[in-house]
């Protein structure tokens, strides 16, 4: 969540929004927490958010996590499109066709919509994207979870 709110602190304002509205309520809220604690401490310096996740890009990719069909199917059920879009963006670098096959038709087709409009994500967070998409499935279907 904070290098989320690191992100957020510098995107342009009109992108920020579109970026809060899109997300479930209790994790907007979290997110303008920690966006307020970035301002408040200065850190929300174009050079040195850059400099941050560069930095962070080893621990990133060792915690990153792959997304299976099934668990976004699952993530589906409770995430509005906006948001899922970036779950489908994040867990796929190629077309989203097959993903978007695999969900329900009005839902596919409002993610696409989504995903016409919608900018790449950087890759630092994509992973983010993957890991709180992972870590919301886990929570909601203790099944889901890995097993080492």
């Amino acid at each position: 969540m904070r290098k989320s709110a690191l992100l957020a602190s510098v995107m342009r304002s009109g992108e920020r929004r579109r970026l809060l509205a899109s997300l479930p309520a209790a994790m907007a809220a979290q997110l303008r927490e920690q966006i307020a604690v970035v301002r408040r401490h200065g850190w929300d310096d174009l050079a040195l958010v850059e400099s941050a996740l560069q930095v962070s890009r080893l621990s990133i990719a060792h915690s990153d996590t792959e997304l299976g069909l099934e668990q976004i199917v699952q993530l589906s059920g409770t995430l509005g499109a906006a948001t899922l879009s970036r779950v489908v963006m994040a867990a796929t670098s190629a077309d989203p066709s097959f993903i978007l096959a695999a969900l329900a038709p009005a839902t596919a087709r409002d993610v696409r919509a989504e995903l016409a409009t919608a900018r790449p994500l950087p890759p630092a967070l994509a992973a983010a994207v993957r890991n709180a998409a992972h870590g919301q499935v886990t929570a909601a279907h203790p099944s889901m979870r890995a097993v080492p």
